[in-house]
């Protein structure tokens, strides 16, 4: 996400939805991008005019004490403006149970012709956060040592994803594993199997969780080094 010279709206309680200056009357459905704990993040919501007849963006989708960026898009996508504020601490307690957070890892399987087989887990702490349609983008990296790099072909082996590159997409919420951890199969040139390597990969980005949810820590894969 890139925002120039975004909107200044100032600072709002922890407690406050971010009232913006978009005039709002009647039932409108908009888009917001915006960056959170290092993820891009990409939320759709409907909403109904208020008493301000302005635009106010949910405050449970922001941390407190940092500055927020966000795009604003409406419901054909066209771009509106950017907006910048701040979350001032307030006396209430924010119930943590809102909050996505993600844990990758990798695992090496074997090396033959040419080509690396290995399993990357994502792990979700919450089921309630995700819906049909949620995707997030899961960004592998892969370098060859000394100074090369290489990509990774991946495909599902858990069941209620699709994959498509790097974007998984949940197709049927039902079938995802109990315990909430994705497994991505991957498979990564390596020529005869003959160069050292480094492997990891983390969620870069989220779209469509369920309203109310915000996104907290992805925690990256630890690195694996491959040695012939």
């Amino acid at each position: 996400m890139c925002c120039d010279n975004p909107i200044d709206l100032g600072c709002f309680n922890s407690c406050q939805d971010i009232l913006t200056n978009v005039a709002l009357v009647g039932t409108w459905t908009y888009t917001i991008i915006y960056d959170f704990n290092g993820a891009e993040v990409t939320q759709t919501f409907t909403t109904t005019g208020n008493t301000a007849n302005k635009l106010e963006i949910p405050y449970n989708l922001f941390n407190e004490s940092t500055d927020t960026t966000f795009a604003l898009y409406d419901n054909e996508g066209a771009f509106i403006n950017c907006f910048k504020f701040n979350l001032v601490p307030s006396t209430y307690v924010i119930n943590t149970d809102d909050t996505l957070n993600t844990v990758s890892s990798f695992t090496y399987v074997a090396c033959n012709n040419s080509q690396l087989t290995g399993k990357f887990t994502i792990e979700f702490s919450s089921y309630d956060a995700l819906q049909n349609g949620s995707t997030f983008n899961f960004t592998p990296d892969i370098d060859i040592i000394p100074s090369a790099s290489t990509t990774a072909t991946l495909t599902a082996l858990s069941g209620g994803i699709s994959v498509s590159g790097t974007t998984i997409t949940i197709v049927d919420k039902t079938l995802l594993p109990n315990d909430l951890k994705i497994i991505l199969l991957a498979l990564i040139i390596n020529e005869e199997c003959s160069d050292m390597m480094t492997i990891g990969g983390e969620v870069t980005a989220y779209s469509n969780i369920v309203e109310g949810f915000k996104i907290g820590v992805q925690v990256p894969c630890s690195q694996y080094t491959f040695i012939p």
